[in-house]
């Protein structure tokens, strides 16, 4: 019987290596972006139709295809370690996993307009060119990000929402114990031999995270599965990069937020010095639904430009990036060749 579970369990290969020969995500650290940007360090976003669900979670809990049939045959592994070998008794049930980006977006854009109205609502803003440069002063000073690709890459995005990932508790991440026990507990090793074993990683600094290691050549067999035979592959098959559903997101959001703010102070209030020297107010009512019905593509791509440089520490204005290739894509109408171009152009010197 001992042979027998020995071959099963690879048991021989749990005993004696250290704990530095195991790979780990550092996902506070060098590898902030894992699964968030691609091998070109574009930042990609999830097509949710590749979603799978997790087995042994009591909630409805998904990761990507290929990481559920990895996480299926490590369940079913330590689940027969568990009942075979009465000392261990090592817990992988999923607590977490896939967390959809337009949600949190949402919910994220929520907080900035209340943390924007909180700070603003004494100043007068009447046009929308008034209200873009107002925000954007307000972004730089509070260190915010709008766009729903900083967002992406910000620290305000969890990092679940690349689908690759998955959580078997739930603790403080403060919790120093629990982070000792998952990497020096009794069962520390032999869960970290497992989740090599099938493709997985610890996050360095959250150990109940467990991460797909997209170059192991252990996933890369479940991978191919899926006719998927390179990193490349991997994300032209489960992600897309920046498009115009990112700036068709942007202008809904910004038109939003100025609608929502006018709304609340809808007299644009402004003072002058009549012929006698008295002083007189007048009261302007601001018809923001005529003025958003008049922007142009152009000037919101403007608006656009201007709020993606500040996010990315872009000193060029945005005239010097809207030239005759953009002017181009955006008469032909093929705005999201001129989203691209943005994104291009955001990232240089």
């Amino acid at each position: 019987m001992a042979i027998i579970l020995q071959e099963m369990f690879g048991i021989e290969e749990l005993l004696g290596s250290s704990f530095s020969s195991f790979k780990t995500a550092d996902l506070w650290g060098a590898q902030r972006l894992y699964g968030r940007e691609n091998h070109k360090g574009q930042p990609i976003f999830l097509k949710k139709g590749y979603l799978r669900p997790l087995v042994g979670a009591q909630d409805d809990l998904n990761v990507l295809d290929f990481v559920s049939e990895a996480f299926e045959d490590m369940y079913t592994y330590v689940s027969r370690a568990n009942s075979f070998f009465k000392k261990t008794r090592v817990d992988i049930r999923p607590r977490k996993a896939h967390i959809d980006l337009d949600v949190q977006y949402d919910m994220y854009i929520k907080s900035l307009y209340n943390a924007f109205f909180n700070a603003y609502n004494s100043i007068d803003i009447g046009s929308f060119d008034e209200f873009v440069r107002v925000f954007i002063e307000f972004l730089s000073k509070a260190r915010f990000v709008f766009t729903k690709t900083a967002f992406l890459n910000s620290p305000y995005c969890d990092p679940a929402v690349s689908g690759i990932m998955l959580e078997v508790s739930l603790p403080d991440h403060n919790d120093d114990a629990e982070r000792i026990e998952m990497l020096a507990g009794k069962d520390a090793l032999f869960r970290r031999k497992t989740l090599a074993k099938f493709g997985f990683m610890h996050d360095l600094r959250a150990p109940w995270r467990f991460v797909a290691d997209l170059h192991s050549p252990v996933m890369r067999e479940y991978m191919k599965k899926k006719n998927v035979s390179s990193i490349g592959g991997f994300f032209d098959k489960y992600y897309t990069t920046t498009g115009e559903s990112e700036f068709e997101v942007f202008a809904f959001y910004l038109e939003q937020f100025y609608e929502s703010y006018i709304t609340s102070f809808p007299e644009h209030r402004k003072f002058f010095l009549m012929c006698d020297g008295s002083e007189a107010k007048i009261k302007q009512v601001i018809v923001f639904k005529e003025q958003l019905k008049t922007r142009k593509l152009w000037a919101m791509l403007e608006y656009y430009t201007k709020i993606r440089f500040f996010e990315q520490g872009v000193k060029k204005t945005p005239r010097a990036v809207l030239g005759s290739a953009l002017y181009k894509a955006v008469k032909e109408e093929q705005l999201e060749q001129a989203v691209k171009l943005i994104e291009y152009n955001s990232k240089e010197d």
